[in-house]
């Protein structure tokens, strides 16, 4: 799905990809995907600039999810940094993804860049 490069679409892509979790039967995974995707959606809307719309791919995967978010600003990629003293508030995402996801990453795929990460069903 595309969406446009606004805050106020994070919410929506919740919703819709825990209705696709659901369908997939994959509920287990649901609250840290939605967490997670909000996380990179929100990176990619927020840290780029001059982008009008950010994709999101969710793919069904032998052993779990992964998801993608596809930027056009490759010019500003994610770094994970240590938490700073604003970390209550910002810098925190990519420690979350970092923790909570089996993997996850940056590819450039110029002009695009992409964001993902996966999460493995627990056995």
């Amino acid at each position: 799905m595309t969406v446009r490069a606004d805050v106020s679409v994070v919410a929506d892509v919740r919703r819709r990809l825990k209705r696709c979790l659901l369908e997939w039967e994959l509920a287990s995974l649901a609250e840290d995907a939605q967490l997670l995707t909000s996380e990179i959606l929100t990176n990619a809307i927020v840290h780029t600039t001059g982008c009008a719309d950010v994709a999101i791919v969710v793919e069904r995967r032998t052993r779990g999810l992964r998801v993608r978010v596809r930027d056009a600003d490759t010019a500003h990629r994610p770094v994970l940094r240590a938490p700073g003293p604003q970390a209550e508030v910002h810098g925190r995402g990519l420690h979350l993804v970092a923790v909570l996801s089996s993997a996850w990453g940056v590819d450039d795929d110029l002009p695009y860049k992409t964001v993902w990460f996966e999460l493995d069903l627990r056995p």
